[in-house]
C-alpha cells in the first residue's frame, strides 16, 4: 500500500485473510499492517485461510503511516 498519497473520502482496499467464523454473521481477519485480529460483518460462505479485501473510504490519515478506513462491508 502507499503511503501518504491517500486523501479524506479516497476508497482504499485492504487484503485480509480470514482466521475463522466468530458468530453467524461475524469472520475473525488477519490485516498484515495492524497485527491484531479483527472482526468484521461476512455472511457469505468464506473459509479459513481465504484471502478477502477490506474496502472503505479514508475517514483520518495520522501522519504519513497507514490511514484509518472505515468499514463497509
Amino acid at each position: 500500500m502507499a503511503k501518504g498519497l491517500f486523501k479524506i473520502g479516497d476508497e482504499v482496499e485492504i487484503p485480509a485473510t480470514v482466521r475463522r467464523r466468530v458468530t453467524e454473521d461475524r469472520v475473525s481477519v488477519s490485516i498484515p499492517t495492524y497485527n491484531q485480529p479483527h472482526s468484521i460483518i461476512e455472511t457469505a460462505k468464506v473459509t479459513k485461510g481465504q484471502p478477502i479485501e477490506l474496502v472503505g473510504d479514508v475517514t483520518r490519515a495520522m501522519g504519513t503511516s497507514s490511514p484509518s478506513i472505515s468499514e463497509c462491508l
